[in-house]
């Protein structure tokens, strides 16, 4: 019942538009449209190369055709909720600069689709690739804030933007300082708020915990500043436990 008093957008997975009928979503999008509710649609659980969705144009093109016609009905679907907003992710996060281009290539087609227009892409961290294990480099993180703002300069489009996701940074850098100032000086228009989970070997092994519950409260704190200084609309990204875990991440 407290859920307005404190949200005003609700994040849902591609999945559950690809899966139901044009009725079907009118129909449950009443609630959502009587309350004010706003909706994202987040691709990124489907962008994983293989067996869902494949942005980039490389050695497959009716791989990518099937991606486009895909994200494009699930485009149209989620226009009937009213939504304009869309994540997307890389899919694999390789650095090669033949990938990189072919990426670019795609989500440029992806921008281009009719189903596209007056929508919003913002580029996060892939949920289910963050890292790319090996046993000589150990945990590598593979979709970085910095390649999600190369990214949209080179697209050039206010209809890509790139958003921040705080585990991923805190991960990559391990200075919740440098997190925060990078937040304050770029003020991405999303930031995704969560923290490393580490295990008691000092591994990371999640990418949701609550910020509540880093070891530097400090830090945490000059986070949360930061994004209310930056005016960033923010996604409660970690996994709560229960509602009291919740509000310690509140804003």
């Amino acid at each position: 019942p407290t859920f307005f008093r404190h949200y005003d957008t609700m994040l849902v997975d591609w999945r559950w538009f690809e899966m139901r009928t044009d009725e079907e979503i009118v129909r449950q999008a009443n609630f959502a449209k009587l309350q004010g509710l706003k909706v994202i649609v987040d691709f990124r659980s489907g962008l994983n190369f293989y067996p869902d969705l494949r942005i980039d144009t490389a050695k497959s093109e009716r791989r990518t055709a099937e991606t486009l016609r895909r994200m494009g009905a699930t485009l149209r679907k989620a226009a009937l909720v009213g939504s304009r907003e869309a994540i997307v992710s890389e899919d694999r996060g390789k650095e090669d600069p033949k990938f990189v281009a072919a990426l670019d290539d795609g989500f440029r087609q992806l921008l281009a689709l009719p189903e596209a227009k007056g929508w919003t892409f913002h580029q996060c961290g892939n949920v289910f690739r963050e890292y790319r294990y090996n046993l000589k480099e150990d945990w590598h993180a593979t979709d970085p804030f910095a390649n999600a703002c190369a990214r949209a300069e080179r697209l050039g489009t206010p209809a890509f933007k790139p958003a921040y996701r705080v585990a991923a940074e805190l991960f990559i850098q391990g200075d919740a300082q440098k997190v925060a100032a990078e937040i304050a000086a770029k003020k991405p228009d999303l930031v995704f708020l969560a923290a490393p989970g580490i295990d008691r070997n000092g591994r990371v092994f999640s990418l949701a915990k609550p910020l509540a519950d880093w070891t530097d409260a400090a830090g945490a704190e000059a986070i949360r500043a930061a994004v209310r200084t930056a005016g960033s609309r923010v996604v409660y990204d970690a996994l709560y436990v229960d509602r009291n875990e919740e509000f310690g991440d509140l804003l």
